[in-house]
């Protein structure tokens, strides 16, 4: 029986030191900015591996009576024309991010708005700059500043704001390594922590038949 909890005892700290990695891969970050030319945020950012900084801009308000927050629909179709082009793009942004490895910081512009629900709206962050208002080459030629893997000191600046927005307090969020449905390339392999609960029943019921198989060994 020492065999056989010896290889649970194994199996259980391989698995949770996969898990807490997935966990601390799969983290988003949130920082609270605000929207004013020349506002400045450091962040540390931890990455197993490559990857590059994507961003979002959430607002705390929904999006109802909000036109300054842009609507997502487009004109045309991008396969075709390779622009996305938006009767409403918002209010124009305009951030700027650098880290010790570049030399020359990577603009973000933001899009109309991607997501919302009751609690909040939300503008993803692209690394391309629109060619006209509201017109953007795409699929992007740019993916974003790079991350080496280990510790990231990024700087993060506000460069542009538009009038209907100066001055706002929102949350830029930072998208992690791995998520529900996308990964970067070298971290896919941690995925699988997202089903932990299954991995955990299936330890517990291992260990539930080695306890009873024991009891029944010491039983007279």
């Amino acid at each position: 029986m020492r065999a056989a909890w010896l290889i649970w005892l194994v199996t259980t700290l391989v698995l949770s030191v996969y898990f807490v990695s997935g966990y601390i891969a799969s983290r988003t970050v949130s920082i609270p900015i605000v929207l004013s030319a020349g506002f400045i945020v450091n962040q540390e950012l931890f990455r197993f591996g490559h990857d590059r900084l994507r961003m979002e801009l959430e607002f705390s308000e929904t999006h109802t009576h909000r036109p300054e927050l842009g609507e997502s629909g487009v004109k045309g179709d991008w396969r075709s024309t390779g622009r996305l082009e938006f009767p409403n793009p918002g209010t124009e942004i305009l951030l700027k991010a650098s880290s010790e490895l570049s030399e020359i910081p990577t603009a973000y512009s933001a899009l109309p708005k991607s997501s919302h629900n009751q609690f909040h709206t939300r503008r993803d962050l692209v690394a391309e700059l629109n060619e006209a208002p509201g017109i953007w080459k795409w699929p992007p030629t740019n993916f974003g500043l790079a991350l080496r893997p280990g510790i990231n000191d990024i700087r993060i600046e506000v460069a542009t704001v538009g009038p209907k927005l100066d001055g706002e307090g929102i949350n830029l969020i930072i998208r992690p390594e791995i998520g529900f449905k996308a990964c970067g390339s070298q971290v896919c392999w941690l995925w699988g922590w997202f089903a932990w609960p299954l991995f955990l029943l299936i330890q517990l019921i291992w260990a539930g038949v080695l306890l009873k198989r024991g009891s029944r060994r010491t039983a007279p």
